[in-house]
């Protein structure tokens, strides 16, 4: 007799029976080079080479992994547009706005990516745990419901560098003004997310993602970013052992 498939850890009700990408595919093949696979880093600093990214087969139904779709397309749409507003303050570029996005749309991305890098039992995401919050963003993703602004409060970095250049992390731990978050890289921008919104200063939640406000996206520099030390970090540690930058094959001789 066959083993029972595991049921859905989103509805709990069905089998799951799909292969359940934590941050789409299409993200990851975007930047594959001609001929090798990407490259993505992960919370616990696992360098992978890959052409789709980390998958689940043991996640979700295949209901709800369509039920992700709507939001990952969106996302996909909306950090490869080329054309922004650019925003400039007294001291020079402070970020982009976007006309006509769609921030509950985006901010629910967000949390699905989120949930989706909480609920499995892989080794690449052992300190992305949601915990008692789990079950609150999974019915905020199925209920097509962002909630109030600062609940959860999700907030666009954009590096300054070309969105091939920065290489897309997975989900890690970060903090934030004190505020325990949850942080994503991908398609040149950060994702940050707070787990206890209201402790997050005022400035940050006005440009934090809700329904009917301009979406705004605060304007990083990369060379100087700690996001680019953590790579290198990263990259230094890999060279060491193996011979050879993160997801970069080793030349013959």
């Amino acid at each position: 007799m066959a083993p029972m498939k595991p049921l859905c850890r989103f509805c709990a009700q069905r089998a799951a029976a799909v292969q359940a990408h934590i941050i789409p595919q299409s993200f990851i093949r975007k930047y594959s080079e001609d001929g090798q696979p990407n490259f993505i880093l992960s919370n616990r600093d696992f360098p992978r080479t890959t052409w789709t990214g980390i998958y689940d087969d043991a996640l979700v139904c295949l209901q709800c992994e369509q039920g992700f779709s709507e939001y990952d397309r969106y996302g996909y749409q909306f950090f490869h547009r080329e054309h922004l507003t650019v925003v400039h303050g007294e001291e020079g570029l402070i970020g982009w706005e976007h006309p006509g996005a769609d921030g509950s749309k985006l901010k629910l991305f967000a949390l699905s990516i989120l949930w989706r890098a909480s609920a499995p039992n892989r080794r690449e995401f052992k300190d992305v745990d949601l915990g008692r919050w789990e079950a609150e963003i999974r019915d905020m993703v199925s209920s097509n419901d962002p909630g109030a602004v600062d609940r959860f409060p999700v907030v666009i970095e954009r590096f300054d560098s070309g969105p091939g250049e920065a290489p897309t992390f997975y989900p890690y731990r970060t903090h934030i003004a004190g505020s325990p978050c949850l942080k994503f890289e991908l398609a040149g921008c950060g994702i940050v997310t707070a787990l206890q919104g209201r402790q997050w200063p005022a400035g940050l939640l006005e440009i934090a993602l809700a329904p009917g406000r301009l979406v705004f996206l605060i304007a990083k520099n990369y060379k100087s970013s700690q996001e680019r030390e953590r790579f290198m970090s990263i990259a230094r540690a890999t060279y060491t052992k193996q011979g050879r930058l993160p997801g970069r094959r080793k030349k013959k001789t």
